[in-house]
């Protein structure tokens, strides 16, 4: 793979050497920001990466795309480069590559807790990232606007760990909705996992969301699934035909 590809992390900690836990932090967060990014940009989230150098101090991290039928190399290119210039948008300021949602900003957003922690540095490519990066990305995925409404998704997720909230996700790829619902309900969201649910509540939104980001769950339905829907036959023969069967209809077609 050419090395233009390849995305290089430096990072420092208060005592010169890279902490091993702010270590392995950025290499979490940069595995799921690229897995958003390439899902993004070339409609997979498959693609895999070797690090090809690890040097120790001041730490430096390159990792490569590995080559994979199918992927050209230029695909891979464009992964490397919309990632170093987003950095550089967020850093400095500029527009975001319209591709991005707004789960793949909230990957970016992961590299925020290095950035903050006093005496650490962190450079991805060649931007080193200050509170500029953070206050910009912030930003972009605060709540800046809320109204009375209802989304509808999957319930895949849920969790009563210092809170109690379910993950909505939509039919559309990289987005989902954060529920935070009324502790009393927790027996009807168990029943609700893995269903198609329409959410009722106070919607709020961000910049970089076209989904609300969160809900206060009023209240919510379980929506029937698919295969328990009417199918049109069945439907035109129970308006149309309510005493007659499905043979019987065949029969007057071929009568017809």
């Amino acid at each position: 793979m050419n090395t233009t590809a390849a995305i290089t992390i430096e990072l420092s900690g208060p005592r010169g050497s890279a902490e091993l836990s702010d270590l392995a932090n950025v290499v979490v967060a940069l595995r799921s920001c690229l897995k958003h990014l390439c899902r993004c940009l070339i409609g997979s989230d498959k693609v895999e990466y070797d690090i090809s150098d690890l040097r120790y101090g001041s730490a430096v991290l390159v990792a490569e795309p590995v080559q994979k039928p199918g992927i050209p190399d230029e695909v891979l290119l464009e992964v490397s480069r919309t990632l170093n210039k987003t950095f550089v948008a967020l850093e400095f300021g500029g527009e975001l590559d319209h591709r991005l949602d707004y789960s793949s900003i909230r990957a970016i957003s992961a590299f925020s807790s290095i950035v903050k922690k006093p005496g650490s540095s962190l450079s991805i490519g060649q931007t080193r990232l200050t509170k500029k990066f953070v206050e910009r990305i912030s930003f972009l995925l605060e709540p800046d606007s809320e109204s009375l409404g209802s989304v509808t998704g999957r319930l895949e997720e849920f969790s009563i760990h210092n809170g109690n909230r379910f993950t909505l996700y939509p039919p559309i790829a990289g987005e989902e909705v954060d529920c935070i619902f009324n502790r009393n309900d927790l027996a009807n969201v168990l029943k609700a996992v893995d269903r198609n649910v329409i959410v009722y509540g106070m919607l709020r939104y961000t910049k970089s969301k076209a989904f609300p980001v969160s809900v206060t769950v009023d209240t919510f339905d379980v929506l029937p699934d698919a295969d328990t829907l009417p199918t049109l036959l069945n439907t035109c023969g129970s308006l149309c035909f309510p005493e007659t069967s499905i043979n019987q209809i065949r029969e007057l077609r071929n009568e017809w």
